[in-house]
């Protein structure tokens, strides 16, 4: 039987000073996740969008109101603690849309993006995620220490087990940021006899990185090396 597959695009339109953070202005931040939104409503997929600053947003939720397939969540992290970095108000976002989503209670398996970015060759993963038999499909790098959690796919049960019991020991100041938790949660499900998969395929990604407020740039040689070595079946275990 195919998964039923549900979008979630995490937001944090206000900051509020978070460290290692350079694009800050709620303004343009708003901007972003209401183009990224745009596009994701088009890939005909229910979409969960789950902010944690307490910001609601007109452009936001009027996208919303035009279909039923768009869930908006607005929460005000009682547990913001900018000092710890982004990844740790990240890992909130995940619980609390899992606990509150009623698209996402339906979903077999859940595609997470941050909800500033765009993947414009989404349509390459559909498929492969509908027939995905995997507990969590995520890019690993950096001799495995490393998950890519800007783009992944997941089921429920692989963030209740693995991945939501170390939320509290997120804390980018200390190195243990939200990719390393990550990663051991993907070898933790393995080592109980789960299943993991790298991503089908190079995601090509559209945005401003947030981290040094710049837009993503691919040389196109350089992503078509990359996509060779997905198809391939080949990863960057240094990165």
């Amino acid at each position: 039987m195919a998964n039923r597959l549900a979008l979630l695009l995490s937001a944090t339109i206000n900051p509020r000073g978070m460290r290692w953070l350079k694009r800050q202005d709620p303004a343009k931040r708003e901007s972003d996740y209401a183009s990224a939104l745009s596009f994701w409503r088009r890939q005909r997929l229910p979409v969960v969008y789950c902010e944690n600053s307490g910001t609601r947003s007109q452009a936001i939720e009027a996208q919303a109101r035009e279909d039923g397939r768009t869930e908006i969540l607005v929460f005000d992290d009682p547990l913001h603690d900018p000092q710890r970095g982004k990844g740790y108000g990240e890992m909130h976002i995940f619980a609390h849309a899992l606990a509150h989503s009623r698209l996402l209670a339906d979903a077999d398996l859940i595609i997470k993006v941050t909800g500033r970015y765009r993947i414009p060759n989404f349509c390459a993963f559909v498929e492969p995620f509908r027939r995905a038999d995997a507990d969590i499909l995520i890019n690993l790098e950096r001799f495995l220490t490393w998950a890519d959690t800007r783009f992944l796919a997941f089921r429920p049960s692989f963030f209740r087990d693995y991945v939501a019991p170390q939320a509290d020991a997120v804390d980018d100041a200390t190195g243990n940021g939200f990719e390393p938790v990550w990663a051991r949660a993907v070898h933790r499900c393995l080592a109980a006899g789960g299943s993991w998969r790298p991503l089908p395929e190079f995601p090509v990604i559209a945005g401003v990185y947030g981290t040094e407020d710049r837009p993503y740039l691919y040389p196109w040689r350089w992503v078509l090396f990359r996509k060779a070595l997905c198809r391939a079946g080949i990863r960057y275990l240094r990165g």
